[in-house]
C-alpha cells in the first residue's frame, strides 16, 4: 500500500472576504498521479499554489511525509511547480524572467562556456572573491569563504553545490562575483570591467556583489517589455531601487522609489524615498500609494 505523502486538513483560504476554498480535506499518496477537475474559479490553482507554499492558507493546515509545513517557505518544501501560463523560470524573479528572453542570442552553447570559462578564469586570480553562476536550471556555486557560503544558503533557491564550476550543463545567463572586502570597486569590479565591459554589461550590485552579463540584460530593456506586455505606460508606472544597478529601472518609472539603504548620491537623483527591503519598504510604498492611494505628485 502506498504510503500518505501529502495532507490537506480543513483548509480554507478567503480573498477580500470571499472564500474560495471551504474546509478542503484531500490526501496525496506517494507515488500517485492525482488530477483536480473543476470549472474555472472553483479553487484549482489556489489549491495547489497553497501546497507549493505560494499562499498561506486562512485556516487548516498542509502536511509533508507526516510533518505540518504552512511556515515552510517554497524553496524549502519538497515539492516542484510547473506554471500553467507565460513559462516562467520559477527560481528567477520577474526582472530575470523577461531579461533572460532578451539576453537570448542564440550563441552556440560552445561559445557560451567559452565565455563564461574566460571569466571564473579572471575571477580565479581575484583574492577573497567567489563567483556564482545563474543559469535556467539554478544557481551553481562551489565552497568558498564562511560569508559567502551563508550569504547564498540565505538568499538564493534553488541553489547547487559543485565540486567544479567548468563543468555546469546549463544555459548560463550570468555571473556574480561576491566580495566582502570593503573595497569592491578597486578590488573586483574594475580588473573586471577592463577585461569583459566590451561584449558585456557589468556592474555592482549593492556593496558586496558584481554582476557580468550580456548587454541585452538590461533592467531598463526589462521593464520596457513589462510594460508592453500589461499596456502599461511610464506615467502608470512603480519602480524601486537600492543600487547603481537599478538606475536603468528607475529611469523608466515615473514614480522612482530610491530605497533608504541606497548611496547619498542616488537619494538625491529620485524624487520618493521609502525604507530598505528589510523593513519591508516596497510593502509600505505599495501600501501607501495603492491601497490608501496616497496622492503621488
Amino acid at each position: 500500500m502506498s504510503k500518505e505523502l501529502i495532507r490537506l486538513q480543513d483548509l480554507t483560504m478567503e480573498f477580500d472576504g470571499e472564500r474560495i476554498l471551504d474546509g478542503i480535506n484531500l490526501y496525496f499518496n506517494d507515488h500517485e498521479f492525482l488530477t483536480l477537475l473543476g470549472p474555472s474559479g472553483c479553487g484549482k490553482s489556489t489549491t495547489l499554489r497553497i501546497i507549493g507554499g505560494f499562499l498561506t492558507p486562512t485556516s487548516g493546515t498542509v502536511t509533508f511525509d507526516g510533518q505540518v509545513i504552512n511556515d515552510v517557505p517554497p524553496y524549502k518544501r519538497q515539492i516542484n511547480t510547473v506554471f500553467q501560463r507565460y513559462a516562467l523560470f520559477p527560481h528567477l524573479d520577474v526582472y530575470e524572467n523577461i531579461a533572460f528572453g532578451l539576453r537570448v542570442a542564440k550563441l552556440p552553447k560552445a561559445e557560451i562556456y567559452e565565455k563564461v570559462h574566460a571569466m571564473l578564469g579572471e575571477i580565479d586570480k581575484i583574492e577573497n572573491a567567489d563567483p556564482m553562476l545563474c543559469g535556467t536550471k539554478g544557481t551553481y556555486v562551489t565552497a568558498g569563504s564562511p560569508a559567502f557560503m551563508e550569504k547564498m544558503a540565505n538568499h538564493y533557491s534553488p541553489l547547487t553545490w559543485v565540486d567544479n564550476l567548468y563543468e555546469i550543463d546549463d544555459d548560463i545567463f550570468k555571473v556574480s562575483v561576491y566580495d566582502a572586502t570593503g573595497d569592491i570597486k578597486n578590488h573586483t569590479y574594475l580588473p573586471l570591467a577592463e577585461k569583459f565591459r566590451g561584449e558585456n554589461t557589468i556592474h555592482m550590485s549593492a556593496n558586496i556583489w558584481v554582476d557580468i552579463m550580456d548587454k541585452t540584460a538590461d533592467k531598463g530593456l526589462a521593464i520596457q517589455s513589462l510594460q508592453k506586455m500589461f499596456g502599461v505606460t511610464m506615467e502608470e508606472t512603480m519602480a524601486f531601487g537600492d543600487f547603481y544597478n537599478d538606475e536603468p529601472l528607475l529611469k523608466n518609472a515615473k514614480y522612482a522609489f530610491i530605497m533608504e539603504n541606497a548611496p547619498d548620491d542616488l537619494k538625491e537623483k529620485y524624487p520618493y524615498r521609502t525604507s530598505s527591503n528589510n523593513d519591508s519598504g516596497v510593502t509600505k510604498a505599495i501600501w501607501e500609494s495603492v491601497i490608501h492611494k496616497y496622492d503621488l505628485k
